[in-house]
C-alpha cells in the first residue's frame, strides 16, 4: 500500500489551486494590480488568521477562521501608506476568504473518504495483490491453510462481535472457576494474517486475525476493529469445525 492519502492529497492539491485562481481572477479585474506573483504573495499573508478548532474525533479536526492576522499585520505595516493599503487590500482579504474554501473541503473530506474506502467492504482492507501468509500466534491454535480463493470469493458480511476483541468465546476457566494456563487456553482467533495490503491510498495499515472456524476475520485498525463474517471457511486442516 502506497503512503499517499489519495483523497487528503487530493483535496488538499484543489484547494491550492482553488487559491490560485481566486487570487488571479482578482488580479485580472484591476488594472492597477502588482506583478501576479506578489499578488499571490498577498493572499498568502491573506491566508493566516486566528482559527477556532472543533474536534469531532481523533482523526477529524477543523479550523473556522475568526481573525484575519494577515490582513491586521499588513495593515498596521501599511497603515502611514493608505495608498498602499488600499491598492492591495482586496488580495489580503482574498487570501482570507479562501480559508473558508479548505475548510469546506475538509469538511467533505470524512464522507468522500468513506465513500471510496467503504467501511463494510473485506476488499477495503485487504486487497487481491496482497502476498498473503498465515501465522499460529496462540498455542490453541493448529496447523491449518489458507485458502486464498476462497478468501477473496466468499460472501464476507460485516457483524458486531460482542466483548474483548482477541479473546471473544475463548475458554479462560476450567470446571473449578480457576484460570486456566495461558498455554492451555482456547483462542478465539489463534492466526493472523501478514503480508496484507488494504486499498491504495486508504492509509490504513490493519492487523488481520482469523477465527479459529475459518470463517471469521477480525480487522484490527488503530482507533476500532471491525468484525467480518462468511458462510464458508478459509482455513482448511485440523480441526476448524471447533
Amino acid at each position: 500500500m502506497g503512503d499517499i492519502l489519495f483523497v487528503e492529497w487530493g483535496l488538499t492539491i484543489l484547494g491550492w489551486l482553488l487559491f490560485l485562481i481566486i487570487i488571479t481572477v482578482v488580479y485580472m479585474k484591476h488594472q492597477d494590480s502588482p506583478s501576479l506573483w506578489f499578488a499571490w504573495l498577498l493572499g498568502f499573508i491573506g491566508l493566516f488568521s486566528f482559527d477556532f478548532q472543533i474536534e469531532t474525533s481523533a482523526f477529524n479536526r477543523y479550523s473556522f477562521p475568526i481573525l484575519p492576522l494577515g490582513v491586521g499585520i499588513f495593515y498596521l505595516v501599511t497603515w502611514k501608506k493608505r495608498e498602499k493599503w488600499l491598492r492591495y487590500r482586496r488580495y489580503l482579504w482574498a487570501g482570507f476568504a479562501v480559508n473558508f474554501v479548505f475548510l469546506a473541503l475538509s469538511l467533505i473530506e470524512p464522507p468522500l473518504y468513506e465513500g471510496i474506502y467503504q467501511k463494510d467492504e473485506l476488499q477495503t482492507y485487504i486487497q487481491a495483490d496482497s502476498e498473503l501468509e498465515l501465522i499460529i500466534t496462540h498455542p490453541s491454535g493448529e496447523q491449518v491453510s489458507l485458502e486464498r480463493h476462497v478468501l477473496f470469493e466468499a460472501g464476507w458480511r460485516r457483524t458486531a462481535l460482542d466483548g474483548a476483541a482477541f479473546y471473544t468465546g475463548a475458554i479462560w476457566e476450567d470446571g473449578d472457576g480457576d484460570l486456566i494456563d495461558e498455554k492451555d487456553r482456547v483462542e478465539a482467533f489463534p492466526y493472523l494474517l501478514i503480508g496484507v495490503k488494504s486499498k491504495e491510498g486508504s492509509g490504513l495499515y490493519p492487523q488481520v486475525f482469523v477465527e479459529r472456524d475459518g470463517q471469521g476475520l477480525l480487522i484490527q485498525l488503530e482507533s476500532e476493529h471491525l468484525y467480518f463474517r462468511s458462510e464458508t471457511p478459509v482455513l482448511v486442516g485440523g480441526d476448524t469445525n471447533e
